[in-house]
Order: structure tokens, then C-alpha cells, then sequence
């Protein structure tokens, strides 16, 4: 327990014997117990509390660590969305433009389809609306509700 060997023991229990005397060395071997046990409990406790501190700073480093990889995130995607930005506009507009004369002949066939009441593998529900373009992109050019 202690580090002490049968004979270290047996003397240390012969001074004890001597120093309290047969008739308390009981009592004092009970109350010697107690004060072991409330001491490894308070170490317990101590080394628990010490275990706690130690997860909690590693638990600050790391929400750091988090923190600052998601300002380098939000930054590298504020870069990327102002260098798109003045891209975004004209390639949307370049793309409603070679998408809308297949807008418009979808339509066309759709529109074709159903006055002769038959559908060639086309469904009727085909919506086309999702295709055209925006209002900002649209300006000055026809949508398919003015048609």
C-alpha cells in the first residue's frame, strides 16, 4: 500500500502498540482508516478536477481552432463572391439567351401537340416558366406572358 514490507510493518505496529497502548490501539487503527480514505477521496477529487481542467482547455483550443477556420471560411467565400460577382449578371444573361429559343420551341411544340389533342411523348405539364429568364435579366425582352 505504502511502499513498506512484513517487517517495516510489524515494527511500526510494535511502536504503535507502545506509543497508544492495547486498549485504544482499536480505535486509533479505525480512526487511522478514515483519515486514508478521506485523504485518497480528496485526491480522487483532486485528480477528477485537474482531468476536467485540462479536457476544458483543450475544449477552448479547439472551439478556437473552429472559430477561426470558419472566419478563413467565410472570408475565402466573401473573396470568391466578389470575384463573381461582376461575372454573375452577364453569364446569366448569356445563358437565358441560348436557352430561350429552346424555351420557345419547347412551348411551340407543346402548344402544336395539344391542338391536335395528341402528345407525341411530351407531357402536358411541361412547365417552361422555370426556364425563363429572369425580370432583371429580361429587361427590354419579351417573357412568355406578353407572347
Amino acid at each position: 500500500m505504502f511502499g513498506i514490507s512484513g517487517p517495516e510493518f510489524l515494527v511500526i505496529l510494535g511502536i504503535a502498540l507502545i506509543v497508544v497502548g492495547p486498549r485504544d490501539l482499536p480505535r486509533a487503527m479505525l480512526q487511522l482508516a478514515r483519515v486514508v480514505r478521506l485523504f485518497r477521496r480528496n485526491v480522487e477529487k483532486l485528480q477528477s478536477e485537474a482531468n476536467r481542467m485540462v479536457r476544458d482547455l483543450e475544449l477552448d483550443e479547439l472551439r478556437r481552432e473552429v472559430e477561426q477556420t470558419a472566419r478563413q471560411a467565410k472570408s475565402a467565400a466573401n473573396d470568391a463572391s466578389d470575384t463573381i460577382g461582376p461575372v454573375r449578371q452577364p453569364l446569366r444573361s448569356a445563358v437565358h439567351a441560348e436557352i430561350r429559343p429552346l424555351v420557345d420551341a419547347v412551348a411551340t411544340v407543346r402548344d402544336d401537340v395539344g391542338a391536335f389533342g395528341g402528345s407525341p411523348g411530351i407531357p402536358p405539364a411541361l412547365d417552361t416558366a422555370a426556364f425563363r429568364p429572369s425580370p432583371e435579366a429580361a429587361s427590354g425582352r419579351e417573357t412568355g406572358a406578353e407572347r
